[in-house]
């Protein structure tokens, strides 16, 4: 009988639900924060955005999928090679080979393009989530928090573009088809190559807005944006497109703002106070990272590519040294000259611009 009676309530639930036009409504989960919550949301209490956009910060140093894909850091030491002014002097691990010996720049398939492009669209996607959750490319933020997240974003953006910019294309000609396209908006994203004209409008409307919007933001840590290093990347792009005039003119209201003071001579190379281009507080410093061991990335980070001291790559065997003739061409009373080893397995190792405190092997 007992049966007979739950099986009867069952029965008549299943009707009752199956016949309620409550039922068939989405039923909101009041726990869970949705991203149409934050976008509704964003420009009131942008704080929802706040993980977002330091996210996207942690993004530029974090260790990747290979031992060479170090975020910013690791396309600055490929640049380096690819441009002469670093050589790969030895080379025990085979990182950096096809670089060095410019194998990678004639097969768009290997590893290393793939990771750079990866890495900036990535920084572009999620830039694009931020910037979307306050209206899109249009939008007005109105509080000035939600202003600086929304500046910091479109920052981003730019930095992404810019870097994609310059590693492929030869030299700027606002004629040529380069990249792909993405701003966020469905009804604007290109697969297929863009001119170079619509890049560049793309990252000179991000940074002059993001000047504008960061003007009254004063930054926690040096990995936030600022509107020094929004003018920074915007006289870079400036110079990239040939318009070294308005590149000037921002590079000096940087200096002139007295924000970042010039780095001194001291801090150039050791044995000079506040040397080794370790310490993330150097006042001349406008954008960094505080890399800490708790961040777990072991071997894998700029410090052990580059420095002797960090034990890594550096000093068991892949060593990265200066170019030979970019040596030859600093002048013997240039303070920079003596940033580099002059003995050893260390000739020409930058051991006294990049270094541990502790300077031990």
């Amino acid at each position: 009988m007992k049966k007979r009676i739950i099986y009867f309530l069952v029965a008549t639930s299943i009707v009752s639900v199956g016949c309620s036009s409550d039922f068939l409504d989405p039923v909101r989960n009041t726990s869970v924060i949705t991203s149409e919550d934050i976008a509704a949301n964003a420009d009131i209490n942008p704080a929802l955005l706040e993980g977002s956009i330091n996210g996207i910060g942690s993004l530029l140093i974090q260790p990747g999928t290979r031992d060479y894909d170090l975020g910013q850091k690791g396309v600055d030491i490929w640049l380096d090679m690819l441009s002469g002014d670093m050589a790969l002097s030895a080379n025990s691990y085979g990182w950096y080979a096809k670089t060095a010996n410019l194998v990678s720049t004639m097969d768009f398939s290997r590893e290393e393009n793939i990771l750079i492009w990866r890495y900036y669209y990535k920084v572009i996607a999620l830039s694009n989530n931020v910037i979307n959750s306050f209206g899109g490319n249009d939008a007005v933020p109105t509080t000035p928090e939600a202003r600086h997240i929304y500046a910091q974003a479109k920052s981003y953006r730019a930095y992404a573009y810019f870097y994609l910019a310059q590693i492929f294309q030869r030299a700027y000609d606002p004629s040529q088809l380069i990249l792909p396209y993405n701003d966020g908006n469905d009804a604007n994203v290109s697969y297929a190559k863009v001119p170079a004209s619509q890049i560049y409008d793309l990252i000179v409307s991000d940074l002059t807005q993001s000047v504008e919007y960061l003007d009254d933001f004063t930054p926690s840590s040096k990995q936030q944006i600022s509107k020094h290093v929004a003018k920074g990347l915007l006289a870079y792009t400036y110079a990239a497109m040939g318009n070294y005039s308005d590149a000037k003119i921002l590079a000096d209201e940087i200096i002139n703002s007295g924000a970042h003071p010039l780095t001194t001579t001291g801090q150039l190379a050791f044995p000079g106070a506040g040397s080794g281009f370790n310490n993330v507080n150097t006042p001349s410093w406008m954008w960094g990272y505080d890399i800490t061991t708790e961040m777990g990335h072991q071997l894998l980070d700029w410090w052990g590519q580059m420095d002797y001291f960090t034990y890594s790559y550096q000093a068991a065997g892949d060593r990265k040294t200066i170019d030979t003739g970019l040596l030859a061409l600093i002048p013997a009373n240039d303070i920079r000259r003596s940033q580099f080893g002059t003995s050893g397995v260390t000739t020409r190792m930058p051991i006294n611009k990049f270094f541990d405190p502790g300077r031990t092997y």
